[in-house]
């Protein structure tokens, strides 16, 4: 299975605000309501090899360390990516137990 990239030419910024613009135009709850079902939930996870901290945007996404989930997934793009400030996709995901984690088949 390929998964999607997504490559900008824009500021974090304006790629933040373009975000949750687009979220709430597809129905996406505000912050705030968890436990809500959303049409749609777009996490930024990574910005090449930069870090952000920002009101509203932190990059590394916070618990991208902690989700094999999101882990996985990316190993199979780019295993050796380094996520700034904390260490490669594939040395995060060797910390993990990925049992549950799944591919998906159709």
């Amino acid at each position: 299975m390929r998964l999607p990239q997504l490559k900008a030419d824009f500021r974090h910024l304006s790629f933040s605000t373009r975000r949750k613009t687009s979220r709430s135009n597809r129905g996406a709850c505000a912050k705030g309501s968890a436990g809500v079902p959303r049409n749609i939930d777009l996490d930024l996870l990574l910005f090449g090899s930069q870090s952000v901290s920002l009101p509203g945007l932190k990059i590394p996404h916070y618990g991208i360390a902690e989700r094999a989930f999101v882990l996985v997934p990316l190993a199979e793009l780019a295993g050796q990516f380094e996520v700034p400030g904390l260490g490669t996709v594939e040395s995060l995901l060797g910390q993990l137990d990925c049992t549950s984690i799944v591919p998906y088949t159709t």
